[in-house]
């Protein structure tokens, strides 16, 4: 736990920093600089590129975390084909996406023209934002693996946004126009994608290789079963995150949209402990599973717990206390997002309050059961989303979320409990006895 904590502490000041740049961008910047409509267009675009790019992946990036350990201790590196592995694989992934993008556009045409043409004209922008989103989170992964998480923090929480601040200067001076400003916007990742190359290929011991090591020839039938069920799993969550911007945009409209987006990312601001804690905490719980040492998978999560439930507790007092002060700087439009980031900041809380449990179910050998809370987790977003949202509009979608998510957690922390040899009511006392 100490080497969690150790490398949580510079990722969580790397994030922060990086959420200050990204307050700056979204709460002052943006709505300062663009119109409504081209504020909630950014939002679209983003999501909707990370959404194509995480199903672009076909969980190879999990699968890297989970197999890692096995492929670290039975081949040397120049024997090691998890990566060139899951390389072939994201690259097949990303042909289907890209083949979808192209097909989907009339169906695209006929849902957001009429709220949100201005994403039906820059459609063909999401092509390289996907394509070097996914890389970049495959190569994270590498990295996070060989734990040389500190830097590719940097790189994907501070120095992405600091690109877009400099991108959006550019604007300002009317060195760019808006079209411009888009086209330089879509090749956002590919300078992040870069950056970590070079330092995986410099600063780490991965080597590629693609011819199949006995270990894949194994191993092959529960990489692809795993694969095939944590893919489903993740298809269902990452709708799950991203499905608000798309009801929203298309019920609503891109102004809404900006609206929901700054709301949101203030919300994010509580979710920072739990991103650092994760990053770090991936290889040494899939490590302690491989070695079955349940003693130290219950430490860390019962500490993860509280730990995050604190953290949660009290950026959400910071925020919802000066959250006047905060909208008095934006445009009048914005303060319909009010109540909005309150109970998005509660979903949050209740989502840290229940720790690590989505990693450590994630690389244990009872993670088809992720696929079915997904399924559970976006027939709610899905069946709420659509009608809380046409009935009461943003906050609508933040109820949705709400319920949805607490309904998720809570039945994953029973499943935890029940196959931990434990059950909640332990494990509330266990996290009650750290402070005595």
């Amino acid at each position: 736990m100490a080497e969690i904590q150790k490398q949580s502490i510079y990722s969580t000041i790397i994030i922060y920093l990086g959420f200050l740049l990204g307050a700056f961008n979204v709460i002052i910047l943006f709505p300062k600089v663009f119109s409504e409509e081209q504020v909630g267009l950014i939002r679209t675009l983003l999501d909707a590129s990370l959404f194509l790019g995480t199903l672009g992946l076909f969980a190879s990036n999990i699968v890297s975390y989970k197999f890692h350990p096995f492929y670290k201790n039975y081949l040397p590196d120049q024997k090691n084909d998890l990566q060139g592995l899951t390389l072939v694989v994201a690259i097949v992934g990303l042909a289907i996406i890209l083949l979808l993008i192209f097909l989907g556009k009339p169906l695209i045409i006929r849902k957001f023209s009429a709220n949100a043409s201005l994403f039906v004209h820059y459609y063909y922008w999401l092509i390289p934002l996907t394509i070097f989103y996914s890389l970049m989170e495959l190569w994270f992964a590498y990295s996070v693996n060989n734990l040389k998480s500190v830097f590719p923090n940097f790189i994907k929480e501070f120095a992405a946004r600091l690109i877009i601040t400099i991108f959006t200067l550019l604007f300002v001076v009317h060195l760019i126009n808006f079209d411009q400003f888009i086209t330089i916007y879509s090749a956002l990742y590919l300078i992040l994608f870069v950056c970590l190359f070079f330092y995986v290929r410099y600063f780490t011991s991965i080597k590629f290789v693609f011819s199949i090591s006995k270990v894949t020839r194994r191993l092959w039938k529960k990489i692809a079963t795993y694969q095939s069920f944590v893919m489903g799993g993740l298809v269902f969550y990452i709708i799950s995150q991203y499905i608000d911007t798309f009801f929203i945009s298309g019920l609503v409209g891109l102004s809404g949209t900006a609206v929901f987006s700054i709301a949101t990312f203030i919300a994010t601001l509580i979710q920072v402990p739990q991103r650092a804690m994760t990053n770090i905490s991936i290889p040494i719980v899939s490590k302690a599973w491989k070695d079955k040492n349940l003693a130290k998978i219950q430490d860390i999560y019962a500490k993860s717990s509280i730990n995050l439930l604190i953290a949660a507790l009290v950026l959400f007092v910071l925020i919802w206390s000066s959250i006047d002060n905060l909208f008095s700087i934006l445009p009048p439009k914005y303060s319909e997002g009010k109540y909005v980031l309150f109970i998005l900041c509660i979903a949050k809380v209740i989502d840290l309050g229940t720790g690590l449990n989505n990693i450590i179910i994630l690389t244990s050998n009872k993670w088809r059961f992720d696929f079915i809370t997904g399924v559970i987790l976006i027939f709610c977003i899905l069946f709420l989303n659509y009608f809380f949202v046409k009935a009461y509009g943003i906050i609508g979608s933040a109820y949705s979320n709400l319920i949805s998510f607490t309904i998720y957690n809570l039945i994953r922390y029973l499943f935890y409990g029940i196959n931990s040899n434990s059950n909640p009511l332990q494990n509330i006392l266990y996290l009650s006895s750290l402070f005595r």
